[in-house]
């Protein structure tokens, strides 16, 4: 039994559309306008499917980590920091605070993703109050 692949839905209308083109049941001009693409595209796409099968058509970026994420010994360094000195601040003026004190430059978007994840700083959503449960009225016993 083969392995289990994720694709996208994208990935799902193309692999679709190049079968249909391989059996001759579409155009190549007519599958680039279906998936708003070149013809060249499109038959790069053919030949990887020829080639790889459908593997060929899942996009090659999935699972690669960022060339501009941060490496993890800044981020634990960071949140330390914030742990120790700055536990009560706001994300943007940690992230202030951290570029002033101790030379370290993240954003403040950045730092308050970094602080959502380690349990430091909640999310809107999460600050807000919870609604107490309403008082209704007491039956009359009087006129009407």
């Amino acid at each position: 039994m083969g392995q289990l692949l994720t694709m996208s839905h994208n990935e799902l209308d193309r692999v679709e559309i190049i079968k249909k083109l391989i059996e001759q049941r579409l155009y190549e001009s007519e599958a680039a306008l279906s998936l708003q693409l070149s013809v060249r595209q499109i038959r790069r796409l053919k030949a990887a499917y020829l080639k790889y099968g459908v593997e060929g058509l899942i996009s090659k970026k999935r699972k690669v980590s960022s060339n501009r994420k941060y490496s993890d010994a800044v981020k634990e360094t960071a949140l330390a920091i914030i742990r120790e000195f700055y536990i009560d601040f706001r994300p943007t003026f940690a992230a202030e605070k951290l570029a002033e004190n101790h030379d370290i430059l993240v954003s403040r978007e950045t730092i308050r993703k970094w602080m959502i994840e380690a349990g430091i700083w909640k999310t809107r959503i999460e600050r807000q109050k919870c609604a107490y449960q309403p008082r209704y009225r007491r039956d009359c016993q009087g006129f009407y």
